[in-house]
Formats: structure tokens, C-alpha cells, sequence
């Protein structure tokens, strides 16, 4: 169960494994979805970067089913941020990180990560399978699935 009283931010990782029932995590997401879904709904938001990620990588795959149709349409459900404000900084982190040969993240991932560190955006928890690259930033926020 997800608990806070912030905003919920849904990394792509997490939509991909609810959507595609052929995904080895998607017994995960469903289970947290199902459990906490009357719960946290109003709370439930997605980046825009995240949302163009998502249809562009999984939904395009899945095809124009009813079922992908729907899950559109769910996610039409959902607080969108604006990542306007984070755009710079976020291109310039991943743009510092190649300098140094650091691993870096995504220019999505880079964006969500300094959404969640926007104390303006009051985001209490996100929701990733992708950890490892999450991890070395935003711990504290992360939601641990069983």
C-alpha cells in the first residue's frame, strides 16, 4: 500500500509492466494497482516526458486494441506535470554525467528525477522497476515492491 499525502509520481517502467500482460513484473503492478488504486487515484500523476516514453515504446508495440484504447484512456485519468521548468537542468545533468563518463540517466529519467526533488510539486512517492537507476537519487521516495 502506498501511503503519503503527496502526488504519486509513475515512471514508464511501472505503466509498461501494468498495461502489457506479457511483462514478467506486470503480477506486481497489477496486485499494487488493484490494492491501492480507490485509494490514491486523485493522487496518481504522470510527467509528460514519461507519457510520451510510454506510448512511444509500448503502446505503438501493443497495436490499436480495445484494450491499449483503454488503458489510453486511464491514463487521461491522471495529473499530468509539466516538466517545462526542468528541461535545462535536466540536459545538463545527463550532458555533465557524459562528460565525466558517469552512467547516466535518461533525459526522462533525469526530468522525473528533479521533479521529485521539486519540493513545489510535493511529490511523496514514485513508482519505478527501475531502482538501480533511481536509487543514487531520489531513495527516500521510492516504492518498494514485495
Amino acid at each position: 500500500m502506498i501511503s503519503g499525502k503527496g502526488l504519486i509520481l509513475v515512471d514508464t517502467s511501472y505503466w509498461i509492466a501494468l498495461f502489457d500482460e506479457r511483462d514478467q513484473r506486470h503480477p506486481q503492478a497489477r496486485e499494487m494497482y488493484d490494492a491501492s488504486l480507490q485509494d490514491i487515484q486523485r493522487r496518481l500523476s504522470i510527467a509528460w516526458p514519461a507519457t510520451y516514453e510510454l506510448i512511444n515504446t509500448r503502446f505503438l508495440k501493443l497495436g490499436a486494441d480495445s484494450v491499449v484504447k483503454r488503458r489510453l484512456r486511464d491514463l487521461a485519468q491522471l495529473t499530468l506535470i509539466d516538466d517545462s521548468a526542468h528541461r535545462l537542468t535536466a540536459y545538463q545533468l545527463i550532458q555533465e554525467q557524459s562528460d565525466l563518463k558517469l552512467s547516466t540517466l535518461s533525459l526522462v529519467d533525469a526530468i522525473q528525477v528533479l521533479m521529485i526533488k521539486d519540493v513545489s510539486l510535493n511529490i511523496s512517492t514514485f513508482v519505478t522497476f527501475d531502482t538501480r537507476s533511481f536509487n543514487p537519487y531520489v531513495r527516500d521516495k521510492l516504492h518498494r515492491f514485495r
